[in-house]
This record gives structure tokens, sequence and C-alpha cells, in this order.
């Protein structure tokens, strides 16, 4: 039966997550800042925004965790 709350163990895996998101935003950016070729700047630049949006998903969820 589900109550709708994180447990410990998902609430664990969804912050190794967030750290993980985290990162490969910071190394795309840095990848995209200091890329001199425009196919792989543009890749890096597409996929920090990708990260950064999975990023803000996962807060989504402990937000609405945290007020449920």
């Amino acid at each position: 039966m589900h109550t709708g709350s994180i447990s410990t163990k998902e609430l664990s895996y969804i912050c190794d997550s967030l750290k993980n998101e985290e990162s490969i935003v910071k190394l795309s950016v840095h990848g995209a800042i200091e890329c001199q070729n425009p196919q792989l700047k543009q890749f890096f630049n597409n996929l920090s925004h990708e990260r950064f949006q999975d990023f803000g998903q996962l807060m989504n969820v402990l937000n609405h965790n945290q007020y449920s």
C-alpha cells in the first residue's frame, strides 16, 4: 500500500540523484564554456539544460512530499 510519503530509502536515492544531476550540470556548463567546436558547445548547452530540468523535477518531488 502506497501512503504518498517518501521512504528513507527513496529519499536517499533522490538525494544521490540530485548530487549526480548537479555534477552533470556543472560539468556540461564548463564544457560549453571551454569548448571551441560549435557542435560540441551546442551539445553541452543542450545537455546542461536537460539535466537542469531533471534536477528541478527531483526538487519538485521533494517539495511536494514535504508539504503532503
